[in-house]
């Protein structure tokens, strides 16, 4: 009973309130979270706060948090097996990059699933940042998922050869569905 009142209590704070930003949606949902953790109630706190996460990830930029180049591609978020240096073969090389993206907009469809997804423009640069080789698009992938997926990774593989041997940087521009982008360098030496 006293939840319903509750509830009761605040569609009419919302019906009757002017709409408030979300920033201010996301601190209420906050400050309710620490009174729901001290009154001892830690499973509803955490569904709580991830309310208040989802809403303030629809507030971040794109960015990648984590590139790290591999020895194999990567099975599972945060499940991969860093390469010990970033050295290939200038003839031939396969480079194996892991790739954690964040703030990438999360979209619900009218079926109750999640869409999501990436593209990536593909460059090979000198160390000046100055475009040897590229291809636009050379990556996509879509997701579509029954949850706010905010654990995503992306493998992306990169197959070259040719190279004179040198330092270079694989360029990458990391864009989301709805057009964010966000730029990756990664160091690598051609031998």
């Amino acid at each position: 009973m006293k939840r319903l009142l509750l509830v009761i209590a605040a569609a009419c704070l919302i019906l009757g309130a002017p709409a408030i930003s979300l920033a201010d949606q996301a601190s209420q949902l906050l400050q309710e979270t620490i009174k729901i953790w001290q009154d001892g109630k830690p499973k509803e706190a955490l569904q709580q706060v991830d309310q208040a996460v989802q809403l303030i990830w629809n507030k971040v930029p794109l960015y990648v948090q984590k590139a790290v180049l591999t020895e194999a591609k990567a099975q599972s978020y945060g499940i991969y097996a860093p390469r010990a240096d970033n050295v290939y073969e200038a003839k031939k090389a396969t480079i194996l990059l892991y790739v954690e993206p964040v703030g990438y907009r999360i979209t619900k469809a009218p079926d109750d699933f999640y869409t999501f997804g990436f593209t990536a423009d593909l460059a090979i640069m000198d160390t000046k940042e100055n475009i040897l080789v590229g291809k636009e698009n050379f990556m996509s992938v879509n997701f579509k998922s029954r949850t706010f997926n905010r654990e995503i990774f992306l493998n992306i593989t990169v197959n070259i050869g040719g190279m004179p041997p040198g330092d270079y940087l694989l360029g990458l521009r990391i864009k989301d569905t709805s057009g964010q982008s966000t730029p990756l360098r990664v160091p690598v030496t051609f031998k």
